[in-house]
């Protein structure tokens, strides 16, 4: 009976051998063979294998997913910004950017021409190398490009120092952002871009308005060295209550104070103000209105605006109404420097409350109650209802 039932045993463990073999290559073949046949249809239609990135949302203008390039050191000597046509690349169409000489990517600048949106393929075409400081953000460092400090002493100098600039506004903007983060960001008068890329760094959808050509070349450079293409749409329009051309004033020694000089009193008689004449190009304004057919495609729909326009925040509320009732906006953060003038003052707040928003400081609390002259240099306008 031994030697039988030695027999059978092997018999039995030979099978199972054979039959756990069979299962094995047979999945293993298959497996093979699907990958072959994706790298046979990916080849057949000139497709690469990508990764997608899905930690940004699509922002721009309905643009597809994000193909992420393939990431490298970024150095002092890869950040000189040049412009590439899509349009002869093998590539998707996409905003995407590697951060190489040879593979720096259009920017998105539109501006206003004063009858239609354009997309502005010149002003940030061949750029010279700026001057590269470091902004330290909530969110890490980030590379942006500024004025000597000679000419700009207040911006340029202080983040060339400390990397930083009015640090109370960016940290009181990061905050109502971070409250939602289905939030979005509008910066009115981006100058350099502190704030706006502060925001980009926070992984949020910017739009950013600028009239300087100096300030938005910056800009350019700043977005594409901070890998922020994706995130940022900049506009090249000063914003008033009417479309016009308009000259900006020269603040001495201060490119931060470049403002509006048509019907500006506000500005013009600051104390600390050295007007020293205006720059040579003209502006074309837009209203904030005009942003809703600009971005109509892939709309705004809950934000929080940085408004900082050297005394003009009257003026771009007087051509917002209708921003205002299709945006859920949710926060002004503004400048109250120039504004607290009595007028200025009243048509501010007037509009404010038909918006259900009031003022507070960075400290929530409000200021109401308190005379507008002695309302600290910023103010936070935020929704709320008052109903009972």
């Amino acid at each position: 009976m031994r030697p039988r039932h030695c027999t059978i045993m092997t018999i039995s463990v030979s099978f199972n051998i054979v039959l756990i073999g069979y299962i094995y290559f047979s999945t293993r073949k298959t497996t093979i063979n699907r990958d072959d046949g994706s790298r046979i249809m990916a080849a057949s239609l000139g497709i690469q294998k990508s990764q997608t990135d899905l930690s940004h949302p699509k922002f721009l203008m309905g643009l597809r997913s994000v193909i992420s390039p393939p990431t490298h050191p970024v150095t002092e000597a890869n950040t000189q910004v040049t412009n590439i046509d899509n349009e002869n690349q093998n590539t998707p169409l996409v905003k995407c950017l590697t951060p190489t000489k040879s593979q720096n990517q259009k920017q998105s600048v539109y501006s206003w021409n004063g009858l239609t949106w354009k997309e502005n393929k010149t002003v940030c075409a061949n750029l010279p190398k700026f001057r590269k400081g470091t902004l330290r953000t909530s969110s890490g460092d980030t590379p942006i490009f500024v004025h000597e400090p000679g000419v700009d002493k207040y911006i340029s100098h202080h983040i060339l120092v400390s990397g930083t600039w009015e640090r109370e506004v960016a940290v009181a903007v990061v905050a109502f952002l971070q409250a939602d983060k289905n939030l979005q960001f509008v910066d009115i008068g981006a100058n350099i871009g502190v704030i706006s890329l502060e925001v980009a760094k926070l992984g949020r959808r910017v739009v950013s308005v600028e009239p300087l050509i100096d300030n938005i070349q910056r800009l350019c450079s700043s977005v594409d060295a901070g890998h922020f293409s994706n995130d940022v749409t900049m506009v090249f329009n000063a914003i008033s209550d009417t479309h016009e051309q308009v000259s900006l004033g020269r603040d001495q020694d201060n490119v931060g104070g470049t403002f509006v000089l048509n019907n500006n009193p506000n500005k013009r008689n600051g104390s600390d103000v050295k007007l020293i004449g205006q720059y040579r190009e003209l502006v074309q304004t837009i209203l904030l209105n005009d942003l809703l057919s600009l971005l109509s495609s892939d709309p705004l729909t809950k934000v929080v605006i940085k408004l900082d326009v050297e005394g003009y925040e009257d003026h771009v509320l007087n051509g917002a109404d209708e921003f205002f009732r299709q945006v859920d906006v949710q926060t002004v953060v503004m400048e109250w420097t120039y504004s607290k003038v009595p007028g200025t003052a009243e048509t501010i707040q007037s509009f404010m409350s038909r918006h259900s928003m009031y003022p507070y400081d960075f400290n929530h609390w409000p200021l109401e109650l308190t005379p507008r002259a002695i309302w600290p240099p910023n103010v936070a306008w935020i929704k709320q209802s008052r109903n009972p």
